[in-house]
């Protein structure tokens, strides 16, 4: 009888560790699930690091070409056949970025036509791309003051494409009639 008596005691104790075990085991899979994810995150956290990094070792001018590109709607509407110029280093650490077209979709009258990126040296600008000036075969050599107000006008204009980074301002009429005085007034 004491045997059975021991016996009988042992299962609930058995029992009770079963379900403790039970209990512990319910928590590792949240532990590691939770696990899993941190780990996945860190992943692709990384793999966005790399990404980034590996774009401006296969392309350091990667920027500098996108900061020219979206100045083109100022010259041209729907470039046909739009290629970059290899890019070029000049002796004063300026650097020059170059896009050409052979005609316009929208302006078929329009010849072939090209714009030139000159950006100042990065060690002027703090590893920056900030443009000096432009030149373009309609227009001819744009001051930083007039890149200034092209930059103004392309966002201002309803539908001209913008880089997408932020969206296009909505000013008012006295905004433009300011910027108008200003064309006005300095020629």
């Amino acid at each position: 009888m004491l045997h059975r008596s021991i016996a009988s005691d042992r299962r609930p104790a058995g029992k009770a560790r079963e379900r403790g075990a039970k209990a512990r085991v319910s928590q590792r899979p949240d532990a590691a699930r939770s696990s899993i994810y941190l780990t996945f995150a860190i992943g692709l956290l990384l793999a966005a690091l790399v990404a980034t990094s590996a774009r401006a070792e296969i392309d350091p001018f990667y920027d500098a070409q996108k900061i020219c590109r979206d100045f083109l709607p100022g010259f041209v509407a729907a470039p046909i056949r739009l290629e970059r110029d290899p890019v070029r280093w000049i002796d004063d650490g300026h650097t020059l970025i170059a896009w050409r077209w052979e005609g316009d979709r929208l302006a078929p009258d329009d010849a072939a036509g090209w714009l030139a990126c000159w950006f100042l040296p990065l060690q002027q600008s703090g590893g920056r791309w900030q443009i000096a000036r432009l030149e373009s075969a309609r227009y001819g050599l744009m001051t930083r003051y007039d890149v200034q107000q092209l930059y103004k006008l392309l966002h201002i204009l309803p539908g001209a494409s913008h880089s997408g980074d932020e969206p296009a301002a909505d000013y008012g009429l006295g905004y433009v009639l300011q910027q108008s005085v200003n064309a006005l007034a300095l020629g």
